[in-house]
Parts: structure tokens; C-alpha cells; sequence
């Protein structure tokens, strides 16, 4: 597993997507 930046545990890719957009957002 990996951590985010917010520490949160993911392991799916639609999870890295939409984190990626929310920091590419702001």
C-alpha cells in the first residue's frame, strides 16, 4: 500500500487519478 499526502491509504488507481486532480485543480 501506499499513503497520499493526507495519509490516507489507497490502493486503487481511480483513487491516485482523482487526488491528482483535485491538487492540479488548486
Amino acid at each position: 500500500m501506499k499513503t497520499n499526502i493526507l495519509g490516507i491509504y489507497e490502493d486503487e488507481d481511480v483513487l491516485l487519478h482523482a487526488i491528482d486532480k483535485l491538487q492540479a485543480d488548486g
